[in-house]
């Protein structure tokens, strides 16, 4: 319950019910934070220097129905306020987990987060969407894409596979969302425009 003077980094996973695998990569950094609490330098360091926040499993009923979607047939990464095709940042007639994330990111000050899914091997980061409302993919920097970049960068080349990964609009293990694909009402530009979350 203290409300301490340090940065907030916070991890969500299994935003579509059917990609569990961060699900579980949440769960073994749980442990392995708590675990190495106190016997290692360096977790308890994160620990005592750090507010983390961790919500393994976003989806919960799409992940015990192996769907996609949520239990109302939403997808959730499609279901947050968007800068171009839907400003009105209210949770009001929003999806119960959209909803709750929101209010969350709201009352907290977040500096970090990271949402973790299945299949590429690859980070992204903002923007997903493009400012005219198309969907052909391009790049689309938002005003921190040298920061963004720096930090795609470090998550990337401390992994091997992912470094690796090219291709498209891949480079080396790292891509701009709206350059590989196009995304309106994703988690990922919600939490960089209206809770200046990186």
């Amino acid at each position: 319950d203290d409300d301490e003077d340090e940065p907030a980094i916070r991890y969500i996973s299994s935003i579509h019910g059917t990609e569990p695998v961060g699900m579980e990569n949440c769960m073994q950094f749980i442990d392995t934070l708590l675990t190495n609490y106190s016997r290692d330098a360096r977790w308890t360091r994160l620990a005592d220097e750090c507010e983390v926040w961790i919500m393994p499993l976003m989806n919960p009923d799409g992940w015990v129905n192996g769907t996609y979607e949520n239990a109302n047939d939403v997808n959730l990464n499609r279901s947050f306020p968007d800068r171009v095709t839907d400003s009105n940042n209210t949770v009001v007639a929003r999806q119960p987990e959209t909803a709750a994330v929101m209010q969350f990111g709201m009352s907290n000050s977040i500096a970090l987060s990271a949402n973790f899914h299945g299949g590429a091997l690859v980070v992204n980061y903002p923007y997903d969407g493009r400012t005219d409302g198309g969907w052909v993919p391009g790049y689309v920097p938002c005003p921190d894409d040298a920061l963004y970049i720096a930090l795609a960068r470090t998550y990337a080349d401390a992994n091997p596979r992912m470094r690796l990964s090219n291709g498209g609009a891949f480079t080396n293990g790292i891509c701009n969302g709206a350059h590989w694909y196009t995304v309106y009402g994703g988690m990922q530009d919600w939490n960089y425009v209206w809770p200046r979350c990186f």
